[in-house]
Parts: C-alpha cells; sequence; structure tokens
C-alpha cells in the first residue's frame, strides 16, 4: 500500500504541490493560515461524537433493522440520517433554542478541553475534520462550534470534489487532506488524529504508518518522518426528542415522494411510506415523578435497570375485547402498591391494587417491574415470594392511562394498498388468550412472555475503555459497522450530564445510565 499515500493527491514530485494557498482550498472558512516553519504540531479531531454529540437514530423508536437503514445513504433521495440537516439542527429543542445556549450537554468535555490547550499552543495547528458535506453542512456546524467559543484554524467538511475534481468516499477525502496537510506543513514533528470510529482509527493508523513508510522507502522526499498517534474516543450516543426524530423521518419521506412525483428521482426509485408496529397494550405510568417515587419504594443498585413505569396489560395488541373491558385507549386508572417483593438481588417489583374500579392484566397479577439487573428478564417476577406487604399509610397511589407501546417503521408505499407490509405475526397473541378474558386472580403467579428486549444505551464520554455496540455508518456505504477493541486506549471522564427530557415519558424497555425513555408518543392517547 505504499505507493497509494504518495498519489493521493498529485503524483508531482517536490513541495510545489504543497503550499498554504493550496491547503486552504480543503477549508470552508477562507481560513489565515499559520506560516509553514512555525508549526510543528498537527491537531486534528472529527466532530460527530467525537467533540460534539451527534444524535443517532433512537432505536427504542424503531424497528431495530430500520434504524440501521436510516443510516444508509441509498434509501431516501436526500442521502437519509447523515445528509439531511434537519437531523443535526433538531439537536435537543433545535437550533434557535440551542444556539444561545451553546448546545449545553452535547459536549465531549473532556476533548473541548483538549482543543481550547490546541487552541493556546503557538505551534500547533487545529483542524476540525468531518466527512459531512460541505455543501450542507459548513454553515451549521462553525455555528455549533463558534456557540462553544471553539476555534479551529481549519474547518475542513468533505467537498463534493477535491481540489483537483477528485471524488471521494469519507476515509479517502480524509487520507488525501490529512496528506496534503503533513506535506504542507513539513517541519511539523507530531500529528495527533482524534476518532470515535473503531473502523477509522484503525484505518488512520494504517495510513499514517504506510505514510511513514512511504518516507523510509525514499518514495516521497517531501519531509521527513512524523510522529503520528491515533487516540480513539468513546462515543457520545444521544438521541433527538422522539416527536422531533419522528417528525423529521416524515419530512425525508415526503420530499423523497415529492421527488418521485415531479419527476425528479431516478428511474426506478421507490416512494415510502411511514408506518407503527405495536408491541404491547399497557396502564402506562402518567409522570416520571410518579416512576421516581415507585423507585423509591425499594433500594437499587446504581447499575441496575431502572423502569417503574407501565402495568402490561397484553403483550401483544389488545384485541377489541379487551380494550372495551379496560376502557378502551386513553382510559384512566388509578392503582397503589399493595406489596414489594425481589428475587436473588436481580430484579425488583410492585404488586398493585386499582383503586374504585376494576383492571385487568394477562398476566394474571396486576404488578410492575420496577428494576433489573442487566443480566436478568421479566419473567425472573414470578420467581418472587417474598412478598411484602405495604403498610396502609405507605400504600402509594398512582395514576396511569391505558395505551400502547410501538415501534415505527417504514417501507415502500404502493399508493392505495398501502405499504409494504410488515411481518406482525409475532405480535398476536397466542388462540387461548384471544378467547379467554380472566380476572386478576390473586392466587395467580403466572407469566407468559417477556418484556420486549431492552435497548442499548450509552456510555459515558471521554477517551475509549472498553467495546461499545454496533453505529450507523456515517459514510458512503449503507448499514452499519462494529465497533471494537484497539490497541491504543487512553481515558478521560469526558461527558456525562445529557439534554433535557421531554416530558410524559414512559420506559418501559430502557436501560443502562437512569432511564432513557419511550416518550408519551407511543400511547396512543
Amino acid at each position: 500500500m505504499a505507493s497509494f499515500v504518495s498519489t493521493l493527491v498529485s503524483p508531482k514530485p517536490g513541495t510545489e504541490a504543497y503550499s498554504l494557498n493550496a491547503l486552504k482550498r480543503w477549508g470552508c472558512n477562507d481560513p489565515t493560515l499559520p506560516p509553514i516553519n512555525q508549526i510543528k504540531e498537527l491537531h486534528v479531531y472529527d466532530f460527530d461524537n467525537t467533540i460534539f454529540m451527534t444524535p443517532l437514530p433512537n432505536r427504542s423508536i424503531w424497528e431495530s433493522t430500520l434504524a440501521n437503514r436510516l443510516q444508509n445513504e441509498d434509501v431516501f433521495l436526500n442521502g437519509g440520517w447523515w445528509h439531511d440537516p434537519g437531523i443535526l439542527t433538531a439537536t435537543g429543542e433545535g437550533i434557535a433554542v440551542e444556539e444561545p445556549r451553546a448546545w449545553e450537554g452535547y459536549w465531549n468535555e473532556k476533548v473541548v478541553e483538549l482543543i481550547r490547550l490546541s487552541m493556546e499552543q503557538p505551534d500547533a495547528l487545529t483542524v476540525l475534520l468531518t466527512g459531512r458535506g460541505e455543501e450542507r453542512f459548513s454553515d451549521l456546524v462553525q455555528r455549533i462550534c463558534k456557540s462553544r467559543k471553539l476555534v479551529f484554524d481549519l474547518y475542513c467538511l468533505k467537498p463534493v470534489t477535491g481540489p483537483l475534481g477528485e471524488k471521494f468516499s469519507t476515509m479517502k477525502f480524509k487520507q488525501a487532506f490529512l496528506t496534503s496537510l503533513m506535506n504542507t506543513y513539513r517541519e511539523a514533528q507530531s500529528i495527533r488524529v482524534y476518532d470515535d470510529r473503531i473502523r477509522h482509527v484503525q484505518e488512520f493508523r494504517e495510513f499514517l504508518e504506510d505514510f511513514n513508510q512511504d518516507i523510509a522507502q525514499g518514495v516521497t522526499t517531501i519531509r521527513p518522518r512524523i510522529n503520528a498517534e491515533v487516540l480513539e474516543v468513546i462515543q457520545l450516543p444521544g438521541t433527538l426528542d422522539p416527536v422531533m426524530e419522528t417528525a423529521e423521518v416524515q419530512k425525508m419521506i415526503n420530499n423523497h415522494n415529492s421527488a418521485i412525483r415531479n419527476g425528479t428521482a431516478p428511474p426506478g426509485t421507490k416512494p415510502q411510506k411511514l408506518d407503527k408496529r405495536v408491541i404491547l397494550t399497557a396502564y402506562l405510568v402518567k409522570s416520571t415523578s410518579a416512576s421516581d417515587r415507585l423507585l423509591g419504594m425499594v433500594p437499587i443498585p446504581e447499575a441496575a435497570r431502572r423502569m417503574a413505569n407501565s402495568v402490561i396489560i397484553t403483550t401483544y395488541p389488545a384485541p377489541k375485547e379487551v380494550l372495551d373491558r379496560v376502557g378502551g385507549l386513553g382510559a384512566r386508572c388509578r392503582f397503589k402498591v399493595i406489596s414489594l417483593g425481589s428475587y436473588n438481588n436481580r430484579i425488583w417489583a410492585a404488586r398493585l391494587e386499582a383503586i374504585g374500579q376494576s383492571a385487568y392484566s394477562s398476566l394474571g397479577h396486576l404488578q410492575m417491574v420496577l428494576a433489573m439487573d442487566k443480566r436478568a428478564k421479566a419473567t425472573e417476577v414470578r420467581s418472587i415470594k417474598n412478598w411484602k406487604p405495604v403498610l396502609p399509610h405507605n400504600m402509594y397511589e398512582f395514576d396511569t392511562v391505558v395505551g400502547e407501546v410501538f415501534r415505527l417503521t417504514f417501507g415502500e408505499d404502493f399508493g392505495p394498498d398501502g405499504p409494504t407490509q410488515v411481518d406482525d405475526s409475532r405480535n398476536q397473541p397466542p388462540p387461548h388468550k384471544r378467547r379467554t378474558l380472566t380476572h386478576v386472580g390473586q392466587n395467580s403467579n403466572r407469566m407468559d412472555v417477556d418484556h420486549p428486549p431492552p435497548q442499548q444505551s450509552g456510555q459515558r464520554g471521554g477517551f475509549r475503555g472498553k467495546p461499545h455496540a454496533p453505529r450507523g455508518n456515517r459514510g458512503g456505504r449503507g448499514g452499519f459497522q462494529p465497533r471494537g477493541g484497539s490497541n491504543h486506549r487512553a481515558r478521560g471522564r469526558g461527558y456525562s450530564t445529557g439534554p433535557p427530557r421531554p416530558p410524559h415519558y414512559t420506559d418501559y424497555d430502557a436501560q443502562g445510565q437512569g432511564r432513557d425513555k419511550d416518550a408519551s408518543m407511543y400511547a396512543n392517547y
């Protein structure tokens, strides 16, 4: 691969191809660059989830495979999640609210501190290097950085074509720029690159090794070897407000379909339609304060998944006879806690009693899982034997509303016949559950179905300490890239506080630090 590096930008020998004016053409901020002989260190920072907590598709909203399809640039005509400025603009409470407060809570503070040190170092060149498209994101990315008073010598976003007319994937663009950067500032003795994706970290390391190998073998004589370090930064997963996220994806779909109707879409492009798949029907806790109060009734380890948000009616979309029995979607029901129990320090639950009316659950008892160990399953609640009665004056009462928990999906829209059909056979109750409705019995102790699988939550920010869950590909290819270990692992504190949560959440299958909650939009009331 040694010859690849030297041909990335220009086959011309010598330094005439690498000047400050040539390097400026990579920037989108009309920079005034320091003299070549002044710079001894090059500090290069990625943007998304390296310094800024960029929203990712919320996997508690979408069907599991669709969270990845949203990030595939071939699904929607505008390129999808990473190519639509509306997603980044909608971060937090939207740009109009967030810009004046500098997107507080959306930064990897450890890396922000490093950028400030880079800015203050007179012999260091500070560069923001991101694969986001220059045409759509140049102004927005600069506004976000400058709101936090982060000033880079170069803001480099991926151009439609390079200075010599090159067409780039994200990684090839970054490698071409780094080649130009190192050969221009040829007196720089070291380069540090910060990125959050393990695949990119590995490719950067290989690229810089090859760059130095070309120098050692005399393939290029423009500059001496450079000390290179690539630091992997822990990904900072964030999500949009669920209602906002759904609206932004609907805009993508609308724009996609409009292009088809207007005849500007490529031949064979299929229209899309947003839909939903109901997972279960439940009495949903109306407020986070009620959930917090319920959680406070038992000692829960810090690492446990907090829940305390729903009383299951059916673990499938409730049929009409069940909905009629519980009063229909939107019906209100008040409960009180009559006993508490736990099993093997793995799961904590409360048994309930409806106040002033009857209530129904296909699981037998009226009970609520309050918290679970990350290794536990919701069915373990039936193993609880030591239910401890709550004294009458401690029987906490709370309100719920009958609603549906569902996941969003999208597929091809075939016009009058509707969208591509989603296989919902796993969504249907067994035949005996459809036929039989029984009152909740005090002696019943059955639970037939697990809760839906919990979503993987984010980790604390800083430098990478251990592997994380897969994330979507932001570059030229669709799908997702798995994250793994690395040879160089530095550590730091990084991000520790998240953005404010929208009101009226229900966190049926949440886990991780605190409760990552589904919003009230999931309940159809």
